[in-house]
């Protein structure tokens, strides 16, 4: 048996090695919770806090994060050059949806307290002119959100601006260009059968590999047949109920004898005859359409039929992305406070009611010790044993435990197939802070997608934080912008690896690193003038005729400062069919909720996964929250019920019964 000299090492290390905890620090620990990011900040506050430790005592709780902060990849940062102003920026996480998103919405609203606002309005625009009412939620002042729009793109050499006449800040460029009518000055190479717009028999849209899903036209009859009763169902309770009868109908569903979990979404569009000219159409139109289209379909359709039944909710206010804000004493105008204010908020009140909380502890070893109890090794020689472990961890934090540790030791086949099909795919993100915040005083650039089709820039007009003198008026505003937002970048050999190939550091799951990189403008090294560089060749590829065209000589100055991080190795996650199994149940939520129960040494601590790797929501918070109600409701010895906060119809469906729908 190798396992127990494993062990000898480990305890021979805790022996050897200066503990950076008082003695006794650990006493008492008995459910662990490894990985402080949202999913675990979630699980210690819905035990010690909204359960009120009814359940598990909350001084028995105890959080062990890697890094020295808290949020994982939900990162808020202020720690930045003067130019940012002192403004909180998520180089992480940073928004969700008030309707599709109602766990998240839920907590943030109810009780914690939080103020959000429009992700569209960095100024505050639907705001001003309204009465200020202390009373009333800064959200719920407003019925909609400014639209995001896509102004301006280059495309294969091709640039699509305005047309004259046509503000930029309301602008549908890609909608009223490229996406409402084919013409032979479009730059792919379309089918004439595919050819839109043109009437006759001709497609209404482009075909995209999303579109061949949903509506009355899908190619899954499971969905075609209920469409239309999903989207005209008389209320919010009819549509969920549409929405389980949908789902529980593609239980089992094939496409031509696959089943829908052995089946990307490229797969099918591939299989169906959508070319690779129209998938290039797709991707260079819509952010990250290349990573989701290797999400397996089952996932997809899952995610997206639910989320249209949850628009249909009863909502006061809009049902937009939002994002963390402080509103200004007028009331007129927000600011912005980050996403991880969100994990802060959870981690406080957890501590307040007895939790602890340990930095700077990274998990190396977890093993099952006995029958009811796992005994969790740390690198600076901590040994904790543990009656209940959840790990808020992805999936390369995971492999890094190695195969001698939970939840791949002795994981059940379920866990073993869901966790070999989730595959991590990287992201990047830049902001860069100007004195002048050119875009909104030159081009009144408050909200919108704008794309090169060039390594760096996918920029968002209305993601970073600006300040104006007049902001009305777009007079005397500074401040900061996302200038590049890449996930599945065009040049990389992995989605968002540009920007992170010129970080020497880097951030992994074995990594003393973190993400974000400052690049002073003023002591730029080598490696950093080759981004700046790339970074302002981009923006000034994009925006330098059209700030010409408004009378502004010398095109886009030099930032004063960027801040850049690359969320490559530990992105986020989806599911595809690599992995799979081949003619096996769709069991992957389950599987997550308990890796080991059902496997071949099943033994120790019941042992759950959190985070948004293991949920259909990927890549979202939201996500994470999901998997940890799962695991709390379903979790053997828990059974946590529905929090009072959260829509009932919603926690029976989408937790009670894993979003598989019913008959």
């Amino acid at each position: 048996m190798i396992w127990p000299v494993c062990w000898a090492l480990a305890l021979a290390a805790a022996a050897a090695t200066p503990r950076s905890v008082a003695a006794g620090a650990y006493d008492g620990c008995r459910t662990i919770i490894i990985g402080a990011g949202m999913g675990g900040a979630y699980t210690a506050w819905r035990l010690a806090v909204d359960d009120g430790g009814a359940t598990v005592p909350a001084a028995s709780i105890c959080v062990f994060e890697r890094a020295a902060r808290p949020g994982g990849r939900i990162h808020t940062v202020t720690d930045l050059p003067a130019a940012f102003g002192g403004a909180a920026l998520d180089v992480g996480g940073y928004r969700f949806h008030r309707a599709e998103h109602p766990t998240l919405r839920g907590l943030v609203e109810g009780p914690l307290g939080l103020t959000t606002h429009c992700y569209s309005d960095p100024l505050g625009d639907a705001l001003r002119g309204l009465a200020t009412n202390g009373s009333v939620h800064v959200t719920r002042r407003v019925q909609a959100c400014p639209p995001i729009t896509q102004p301006v793109l280059i495309a294969r050499g091709s640039r699509f601006v305005p047309r004259a006449g046509v503000p930029f800040s309301t602008s549908a460029t890609i909608d009223e260009q490229v996406k409402a009518k084919w013409t032979p000055e479009l730059p792919y190479t379309i089918p004439p059968d595919a050819r839109w717009g043109l009437g006759g028999n001709s497609p209404a849209a482009p075909r995209s590999p999303f579109g061949l899903l949903f509506g009355p036209t899908s190619v899954l009859p499971e969905i075609a047949s209920r469409w239309i009763r999903l989207v005209t169902a008389p209320d919010y309770a009819a549509a969920m109920g549409v929405a389980d009868e949908m789902l529980a109908a593609l239980r089992g569903a094939t496409f031509r004898g696959v089943p829908l979990h052995e089946l990307s979404v490229y797969q099918l569009a591939i299989a169906v005859g959508v070319t690779p000219e129209e998938l290039a159409l797709t991707q260079d139109t819509s952010a990250g359409a290349n990573v989701a289209a290797q999400v397996v379909v089952s996932s997809i359709v899952a995610e997206s039929i639910r989320n249209v039944a949850l628009g249909m909710a009863p909502l006061d206010g809009p049902r937009d992305f939002v994002v963390p804000v402080a509103p200004d004493a007028s009331g007129a105008g927000v600011n912005r406070t980050g996403l991880g204010t969100v994990v802060e908020g959870l981690l406080d009140a957890a501590t307040a009611a007895g939790v602890r909380v340990f930095y700077n502890h990274r998990a190396v070893l977890a093993r099952p010790w006995g029958s009811t109890s796992t005994l969790v090794a740390f690198e600076d020689g901590a040994l904790v044993r543990a009656s209940r472990l959840f790990l808020n961890m992805g999936k390369p934090d995971v492999l890094a435990l190695g195969t001698m540790s939970v939840p791949t030791h002795g994981a059940s086949p379920a866990f073993r197939r869901a966790f070999a099909a989730l595959r991590v795919f990287g992201l990047s993100k830049a902001y860069c802070a100007w004195p002048d915040a050119w875009w909104l005083t030159a081009l009144n650039a408050t909200a919108g997608i704008g794309g090169s089709g060039g390594p760096t820039v996918s920029l968002r007009y209305h993601d970073g934080s600006v300040r104006c003198a007049d902001a009305a008026a777009r007079v005397g505003c500074s401040g900061s912008l996302l200038v590049s937002y890449n996930i599945g970048d065009v040049t990389g050999a992995a989605s968002g690896l540009y920007i992170a190939s010129h970080d020497g550091a880097g951030l992994s799951a074995t990594s003393d690193t973190d993400a974000p990189r400052v690049l002073d403008g003023a002591a730029l090294s080598s490696r950093d003038r080759l981004l700046w560089d790339a970074i302002h060749g981009e923006l000034r590829r994009l925006h330098d005729p059209l700030l010409a065209a408004v009378g502004v000589a010398g095109g886009v100055p030099d930032a004063a400062a960027c801040v850049t991080a690359g969320w490559v190795d530990l992105g986020v996650h989806v599911a595809t069919p690599n992995g799979a199994g081949v003619g096996l149940p769709d069991d992957a939520l389950e599987a997550f909720v308990a890796p080991t129960e059902g496997g071949a040494a099943a033994r120790g601590a019941p042992v759950h996964l959190v985070g948004e790797a293991y949920s259909q929501e990927h890549a979202w918070t939201e996500g994470a929250l999901r998997s940890a109600e799962r695991a709390l409701y379903h979790g053997a010895g828990l059974g946590l019920g529905r929090p009072p906060w959260l829509d009932a119809t919603f926690h029976d469906s989408v937790i009670v019964r894993f979003n598989r729908g019913r008959a």
